[in-house]
């Protein structure tokens, strides 16, 4: 492990800062737990340069920072871009609307509930959340991002609550879960909305924007969502496009 550090940073060790190493762990593409297991391999081998002399012994050295997977909030499961590309792929035509929804936009399932076509702005590239819609009482502004106005373009001359086929969350969520089931994706529990925001968080890398566009405080972004996912992830989680599907807009 820790010959894949050196073998990435070909600089004298006392250039190799706290930030670096955080990107390089996060750029690995592994399981959290393997990724905490290269971190405290980097940790344990800067305490042994620091103990040959190679550091200075009285200042802390730019490893003991780096950042766990549990320090970023392991337990927030979220859906691979091949779970998400099976859950959509030939999907019922009832079903798109609410999972691209779900997925691209981070909504919650309360939310989904709510939320009417005439809110989704395809004109302005925003999706309109009125305090009578949000779990905060806040009104908030989801970008609608390019691949999920794709997804929902077909359906452009619709009106009326766009869940309108589920009578309560338990009802939508299990339509979800039956879907995972005859894919053969693991349902993980609010994974749809965890995957949102890490990957969203991945790409543009702005705690406060994040925070803003999901309806979260900016600490709970912080401690729960960074570092989960890695920016060629998000942008192909974003780039999931309705591409070889005849979507016909009939909800």
């Amino acid at each position: 492990m820790v010959g894949k550090f050196i073998g990435h940073f070909k600089c004298p060790i006392t250039e190799i800062s706290n930030a670096a190493i955080n990107e390089w762990l996060r750029s690995l593409e592994v399981a959290g737990r393997t990724r905490d297991n290269y971190r405290d391999a980097v940790h344990n081998f800067f305490g042994f340069a620091q103990s040959e002399g190679y550091l200075p012994k009285e200042l802390p050295h730019a490893a003991r920072d780096a950042k766990r997977v549990n320090d970023a909030g392991a337990d927030n499961e979220v859906f691979t871009v091949e779970e998400a590309e099976k859950l959509l792929g030939d999907a019922p035509e009832r079903l798109i609307p609410a999972l691209a929804l779900k997925l691209f936009s981070g909504l919650r399932t309360e939310e989904m509930l709510l939320i009417r076509w005439e809110d989704i702005k395809f004109d302005q590239d925003v999706i309109f959340l009125t305090k009578d819609i949000t779990k905060t009482k806040k009104r908030r502004l989801p970008p609608l991002l390019p691949n999920l106005k794709k997804w929902l373009l077909p359906y452009v001359h619709c009106s009326g609550i766009i869940a309108e086929k589920w009578s309560s969350a338990q009802t939508l969520s299990k339509s979800w879960t039956n879907r995972a089931e005859q894919v053969g994706v693991k349902y993980k529990k609010n994974a749809m909305r965890n995957s949102y925001i890490s990957y969203r968080l991945a790409v543009v890398k702005d705690i406060a924007q994040v925070a803003l566009e999901s309806g979260n405080s900016p600490a709970v972004i912080q401690q729960n969502y960074l570092e989960l996912v890695t920016e060629p992830q998000a942008r192909r989680w974003f780039a999931i496009e309705p591409v070889g599907r005849a979507v016909t807009g009939e909800s």
